[in-house]
């Protein structure tokens, strides 16, 4: 029997014992403690934390998309596929009132119906769920701005995870969402979703939420539909009159794949503390000095530079991509603790 003990963001810390043999996700619901988790197979990274002390094993469900290998040589490890060898000690990357103790209550499966569905580029769609209760009357459903859910395809019984573009309000969740080839959930938006649709829903899910940033700058960085999570943090700062120097960035191969602009422009005019930079590998004649001529992570590298800070740096896009912006951070010497990522793991 391990001792596995937690630090909260808060300064709060929790205890649990640990069964040899037994993963730590597995072992605190075994004594009513319920953290941070989702798909308890290795892939959605909701229970991921950093091990300060203290020896463990990985089970075979960690793959490098969720746990790259330069986060594993740091310490980092999926609580739901991680087996202690002694005591840990686990720095934990949210505050202690996310944690329910208590019995165990499985997910709660929510009714809701597709309010809107509008096709923004050839291969993103947004779309709007409104949370409904048994008699068809709007519901709440709160959730913390960076957090997504998971939706049943109709007609099928696949689930997909999605982030919220929009913050908590009347049950209402805006989705942006990419089409793919042959998706389950793309071949459904495109040749069969219309208003009305009922859509189950369960949530909310995720860490990947603001965290105090200490007197420095935020720097957003999306890629392509990783702009969701990205825009609700930026939309519950407005909300909540957070003055934090904020820097929206999102890039895009050319203007036929950028979307939102108006959107997020709309937002800069409301938000003294906020700037919006968008940059296009193909600019395609657009002025030069309204965008910058390149990706997104040269554009955060470019801005690193002129500004002369480190920032906390959030980023949400394709797993190429987000490691790319971990090692400009590193390169820019940015504290670890200061980057906070989502990658697209495939379903």
């Amino acid at each position: 029997m391990f001792n596995v003990k937690m630090y909260f963001e808060d300064d709060v810390e929790m205890e649990f014992e640990c069964e040899e043999g037994e993963d730590l996700i597995t072992a605190s619901l075994r004594q009513e403690m319920i953290l941070m988790s989702e798909c308890r197979d290795g892939l959605c990274t909701t229970c991921k934390v950093l091990c300060e002390k203290g020896d463990y094993e990985h089970g075979d469900g960690v793959n490098v998309q969720s746990l790259p290998p330069e986060e594993e040589e740091e310490g980092q490890i999926l609580m739901c596929q991680a087996f202690p060898l002694s005591d840990l000690e686990l720095a934990v990357p949210y505050t202690s009132d996310r944690v329910t103790l208590g019995v165990a209550i499985p997910a709660k499966t929510l009714e809701s119906k597709v309010s809107a569905c509008e096709k923004l580029t050839e291969n993103v769609v947004k779309v709007e769920l409104q949370i409904q209760n048994v008699f068809g009357q709007p519901e709440d459903f709160p959730f913390i701005a960076g957090q997504y859910v998971t939706i049943e395809v109709p007609g099928t019984t696949e689930w997909r995870s999605y982030s919220m573009a929009n913050v908590a309000a009347d049950g209402k969740i805006e989705l942006l969402i990419r089409l793919l080839d042959d998706g389950i959930m793309s071949n459904y938006l495109r040749d069969a979703a219309k208003i009305g649709d009922a859509v189950d829903v369960k949530g909310p899910f995720g860490t990947f939420n603001l965290h105090d940033a200490a007197g420095r700058s935020r720097y957003f960085i999306a890629g392509s539909t990783g702009l969701a999570p990205l825009l609700s943090m930026v939309r519950e700062m407005n909300d909540k009159g957070d003055k934090t120097p904020a820097h929206l960035l999102l890039g895009a191969r050319d203007t036929d794949f950028l979307f939102y602009e108006d959107e997020i422009k709309e937002l800069e005019s409301t938000m003294d503390s906020l700037t919006v930079h968008i940059a296009l590998e193909n600019t395609g004649g657009r002025d030069s000095g309204s965008v910058f001529c390149g990706n997104s992570v040269e554009m955060m590298k470019d801005l690193l530079v002129r500004n002369n800070e480190k920032p906390d740096i959030y980023i949400c896009g394709p797993a190429g991509m987000v490691t790319a912006v971990e090692v400009a951070g590193r390169e820019a010497e940015i504290p670890t603790g200061q980057i906070h990522l989502e990658r697209f793991v495939a379903s």
